[in-house]
Parts: C-alpha cells; sequence; structure tokens
C-alpha cells in the first residue's frame, strides 16, 4: 500500500478497533460440540426411521422453488436509473444498496470445496454416517443462498454481490461448502448486466479464495476479473468518498470489484479495489430476536461513526440473514424443522419491515449495503421494481426527504 491507501487503510483500523472496544459482545447461536452424544438423544425422542427420508422430495425443496427459474425470462428493475434524478448529486457513501449474500450458490454439485470444511461439515459428516444417508443430503439444503443466476439477482435489484471464489485444483468455481458454477460464468453474467443496464452501478466482493491457490492461480482470477469485466470497472484512483453517483454513472466505469488478495498482486490491477474496501458484520445466529438485535446496534454504530467510516473509505454491511448453526443442521434432519435456508430467509423477510421501520423512526441509514438470501422473498413477486424501490427508500433516508441524511 501506498501514499493516501495506506493513510485511508491505517485510520480505517483506528475506527473500527475503537467501534469494537465500544461495542456489546454478541453471541452466535448454540453449538453442539458433541454432535454425535445429541444425535443420539434426539434420535431416542423422534419418530425417524432411516428409510423416511424422501430425498427426492427434499432435493425439490431446496432447489426448485414455486415461480422460480434460475435462469428464465422475468422483470427487470433498472431502480438506480428510475431514482438517477434524486440520487445523482449524492456519493455512494450516503446510500444503502440492497445485495446478495453468497450470490453464486444459487446451484451447487455434490462436490465438496477443498479447503471449506469446518465445524458445520464435520457435523454433517457426522449426521450422514449416523443415519447412514449421503452427506450431500444434509449439506445442499443449507448451502444454497439463492433461488437465481446472478444475472437475475442483479435484474431482481441487488446492487452488490458477495461472490466466494475457491480453487478446486483445476477451475475457479463458487462454493458454499460445495461447488457451484465457473466463476467466468458468473462475471459474464455481470457484464451482460452492465451492458444492457447505462445507469446502475454494482458492487462486486470476491473473497474467501479457500482452496490453498498458489499466487498465480490468483493472478489468474484477478486477470479473469479484469479480462471480463474491463469496460465497466472502475480504476482505485478514482477519489469515490467525493465523486457523485451522476459522476460515476457519466464516466461509465459503473462496476467497483474488489478481490480479497495481496496487495503486491493488485499493483498489477489498479482497477481491482482491495478487500478492506468493504467491512462486514453479520449476527452469526439462527434465532431472529438476536439477529434483529444484532442488527440494531450495528445500524447504531453505523450512524455514530458514519463520518470516520467515510473518511477511511470503508462501505459497511448489514446482513440481514439467518445463519444454521451446528444444532439446526442436525435438528432439520431429525425433526425437519426448519428444514433448510430456505425456511430461515423466510422467516427473516417477514420481520424485515419491522426493522426497516425502526430504522426509519429514528432517521438511520442502513449502512451502505444490506445483505438477503433469497432476494425476491423480500419482494413483491407480481410487482417486482415497484417493490424493489419500496424496499431502497425504506432504508436510505435521503430518498425520504429532501435534504441529504449526513
Amino acid at each position: 500500500m501506498r501514499g493516501l491507501e495506506s493513510v485511508s487503510f491505517a485510520l480505517g483500523l483506528v475506527v473500527l478497533r475503537h467501534v469494537a472496544a465500544h461495542a456489546d459482545t454478541y453471541p452466535g447461536g448454540e453449538i453442539h460440540e458433541d454432535v454425535r452424544a445429541y444425535l443420539e438423544e434426539k434420535h431416542q425422542d423422534t419418530s425417524y426411521a432411516e428409510n423416511s427420508l424422501d430425498r427426492s422430495r427434499f432435493y425439490a425443496e431446496t432447489s426448485q422453488y414455486p415461480n422460480t427459474d434460475i435462469h428464465g425470462d422475468g422483470p427487470s428493475c433498472s431502480w438506480m436509473g428510475e431514482l438517477h434524478a434524486e440520487l445523482e448529486s449524492h456519493t455512494l457513501f450516503e446510500l444503502t444498496l440492497p445485495g446478495t449474500h453468497n450470490c453464486g450458490s444459487y446451484l451447487l454439485s455434490e462436490e465438496l470445496m477443498p479447503g471449506d470444511w469446518g465445524e458445520k461439515s464435520e457435523a454433517a459428516l457426522k449426521v450422514a454416517e449416523f443415519l447412514h444417508i449421503p452427506v450431500e443430503d444434509v449439506i445442499t439444503p443449507w448451502s444454497l443462498t439463492q433461488d437465481r443466476s446472478v444475472l437475475k439477482q442483479l435484474e431482481l435489484g441487488s446492487r452488490y454481490l458477495d461472490l466466494r471464489a475457491g480453487w478446486n485444483g483445476k477451475q475457479w468455481r463458487t462454493f458454499h461448502l460445495e461447488q457451484g458454477v465457473l466463476i467466468s460464468d458468473v462475471l459474464a453474467d455481470v457484464e451482460a448486466f452492465m451492458a444492457k443496464h447505462p445507469m446502475e452501478i454494482v458492487y462486486l466482493e470476491v473473497s474467501h479464495l479457500v482452496g490453498s491457490p498458489t499466487r498465480e492461480q490468483v493472478v489468474q482470477l484477478a486477470s479473469m476479473i479484469q479480462k471480463i469485466c474491463s469496460v465497466y470497472l472502475l480504476p482505485r484512483s478514482f477519489p469515490l468518498q467525493k465523486k457523485t453517483i451522476g459522476d460515476i454513472v457519466r464516466s461509465g466505469k459503473r462496476l467497483i470489484a474488489s478481490l480479497a488478495t495481496s496487495q503486491a498482486v493488485l499493483d498489477n490491477y489498479p482497477q481491482i479495489w482491495p478487500g478492506y474496501t468493504f467491512y462486514n458484520t453479520y449476527a452469526n445466529t439462527d434465532e431472529l430476536q438476536r439477529m434483529v438485535g444484532f442488527n440494531e446496534r450495528a445500524a447504531t454504530w453505523f450512524t455514530k461513526y458514519r463520518r470516520e467510516l467515510l473518511l477511511s473509505g470503508f462501505l459497511y454491511k448489514l446482513s440481514w440473514t439467518l445463519t444454521p448453526q451446528v444444532h439446526t443442521i442436525v435438528d432439520s434432519i431429525l425433526t425437519r424443522n426448519p428444514r433448510n435456508l430456505y425456511t430461515l430467509a423466510r422467516l427473516a423477510a417477514e420481520h424485515f419491515d419491522a426493522f426497516s421501520l425502526w430504522m426509519n423512526g429514528r432517521g438511520m441509514q442502513g449502512g451502505n449495503i444490506l445483505l438477503f438470501d433469497f432476494l425476491d422473498l423480500s419482494l413483491n413477486r407480481t410487482e417486482v421494481c415497484k417493490s424493489m424501490i419500496a424496499l431502497v427508500r425504506a432504508v436510505n433516508p435521503l430518498l425520504q426527504t429532501a435534504e441529504t441524511y449526513v
């Protein structure tokens, strides 16, 4: 890092350490360390039988929702273009953009991604061994986070993409425990959307990079991003804190892409932003009230420290997502409740309006980015664009009054 980038990053660390020092500790969900003991206890208390799991029905519930076609035709919402007159004089730091969590996990294979193995994966394996079922029957329902292709997510109105990239030994692919589609296919979707919608601005955060890739393989990923999306990539030299949305649209460079890699790699790619551009927060719980409480505090922190965050150049993320814990996955097999991540996402979506009203009553902005699983659950499927614009207005005070919220 050099010059202003170094100063900005150092200032950002000071700000975030100060925020963390004044933040209440927040527990995640309960963890059952002895998964086998928990299985034996719960198994005795349920009517579960080894042959009672209809796997074809189980997959259908978690991969093909009613009226859903991941690649099919549907509404295309250019909400930034429709609201351009209201947005053009503001910076991106004054605006909250809706986004999709783990955007590439809409279509998954049964192959596990090398390097993405942790407590939940171990638990899933133990559940599968205990019940004598394929491990993918346990993992897949909790790994699917979206039900539309990335192009369709953008057309629904998502303007931030959380893209997890994993190296499987041969290719860069999306993943969420299991391997998904090619990263190149996702980038092609992004490029196609940018070409079709000249008034829209998109954030793309490429992160995680599991699979122990070499430096050369990470360079290959950076080159892929630049090659496919080069026409629209906004260079790091662009003064994002000072320039308006109108300036960005007029420049034609409307894609802000970051990559979680070393500065040595990024030095050769001036159009790709560093991974620390986006600052993540999430509740890490499967309990609704805990998630709501966490996000209320996160929104309060953002309101208190937004000037410092602006100086640091960080874009602050809130996640309206419920995260399965080990016990969530175990219970989904034994008691079928909740069944999958879609079930949790639907519960979160049902309570989002109350959260936006809570923010409105306090004049709060929902961070710079607000993430969702299964984005369409938060929208009216018969009036997608209208409901997306309503969602955007609900989390952006500057779109509710004539005055800029500072």
